[in-house]
């Protein structure tokens, strides 16, 4: 451990990791890795996006995501009522003692980086956790000019999109970047944080680092104040700041680009960590509460075009449940006509063969009627008649 290592390195410390997308999280946490801290495995792959890899572990974006789409929140989201909806989803138990679980199983080493721009969604989740596990907290968040990371992700994700599609996307993402930008900042302020910005780490990640070392009170492994080369010199390359757009590249609405400019402004200026200037909290306040209400005004103005929407969404929700509904009946039948044909048909049952009536012992007044009947004269006669009539009957 160098001399530049402060505090315990043995104490358990989780650093998170957030910002807007393409903001430079992946470079962080990257470095952070290669000054001791562990991530997670299994990690996210690199892709072409991001050749040099996420750095972030698999489960925990996984977890982010489900959790988002429970409560149907986006990464970045420009609804100001996403924050509360994403805090309702994380405040349940079951979720907490999952989380809860994972972090104590994932200290296989005392220091983590666990990196995911979803995180800042459930911060109280993660400080939940953290505290269970009996680590030391800290966040470090990413900024990028709104306008280098929208045309960023314009580039990466929607370069073959006609200008129309890409303008709106643009609006959509810088719509995004400030809500969620100013709602990272605002639930890290009861917490040990930092602001890193991009540019800076792209330039002198040195001196960038230190100043996270120094803030955040971080164990490193190794001194970084020496000029002897370090890894993270072929890790932090500055040609991979690629992207350096500016407003005038863009083409987007002139005051949603003016709430853009004065949130990055207001973080700019404000964003040390320990002081928690009042005036600059003030300014990010004022900028959210403008923004709330600029988002009800596009909400009121489009309401003709999200109910129309609305509308044409549950008529083709009805026909897809009638589809499924009639598929299933015609499966059903074909299953029973199925059923029906291979069959084997149960051998006839005989007809049961009616019992014999019973005999019935005729009476000796019946026989001496009958007697009379067939003309006998006399009694002993008739008698006799019956008699005879009795014996053949008996035989």
């Amino acid at each position: 451990m160098s001399n530049d290592t402060p505090g315990g390195g043995d104490r358990r410390t989780m650093v998170i990791v957030t910002g807007a997308g393409r903001s430079g999280t992946s470079s962080v946490a990257g470095a952070l890795k290669q000054l001791g801290f562990h991530v997670p495995l299994p990690e996210v792959q690199g892709n072409q996006a991001n050749p040099r890899g996420h750095f972030e572990p698999r489960w925990v974006v996984n977890f982010h995501a489900r959790l988002l789409a429970a409560a149907d929140v986006f990464l970045m989201d420009a609804r100001p009522e996403a924050l509360d909806k994403a805090t309702e989803v994380g405040a349940r138990p079951r979720i907490r003692a999952e989380l809860k679980a994972w972090v104590d199983e994932a200290f296989v080493h005392p220091r983590l980086v666990i990196k995911d721009p979803r995180a800042f969604w459930f911060r109280d989740l993660w400080v939940d956790a953290a505290q269970s596990a009996g680590a030391d907290l800290r966040f470090i968040t990413m900024l990028r000019h709104p306008a280098e990371s929208v045309d960023s992700r314009l580039t990466h994700y929607m370069k073959d999109q006609d200008p129309a599609r890409r303008a709106a996307q643009g609006t959509t993402h810088l719509a995004g970047w400030i809500n969620a930008t100013l709602a990272n900042e605002r639930t890290s302020r009861p917490h040990r944080r930092a602001f890193v910005q991009y540019s800076e780490l792209i330039q002198d990640w040195r001196t960038t680092m230190r100043m996270v070392q120094d803030t955040l009170d971080l164990p490193y492994d190794g001194s970084i104040t020496g000029g002897e080369h370090h890894p993270i010199d072929d890790f932090i390359d500055p040609a991979l700041y690629r992207v350096k757009a500016t407003w005038d590249d863009l083409d987007l609405p002139t005051w949603l680009r003016d709430q853009g400019e004065e949130t990055w402004l207001a973080l700019a200026d404000g964003s040390d960590p320990t002081l928690q200037d009042p005036t600059a909290v003030a300014r990010l306040d004022e900028v959210t509460e403008r923004y709330a209400k600029s988002h009800a005004e596009c909400m009121a103005v489009a309401a003709d075009d999200i109910n129309g929407a609305v509308r044409v969404a549950r008529r083709q929700t009805r026909k897809l449940v009638a589809a499924e509904h009639k598929k299933a009946q015609e499966e059903e039948a074909r299953r029973k006509a199925v059923e029906e044909a291979e069959r084997v048909p149960e051998p006839p049952v005989a007809a049961p063969v009616p019992a014999a009536a019973p005999r019935t012992v005729p009476k000796a007044g019946d026989l001496l009627t009958a007697a009379r009947a067939l003309g006998g004269k006399t009694v002993r006669r008739g008698r006799r008649v019956a008699r005879r009539a009795l014996k053949a009957y008996r035989r």
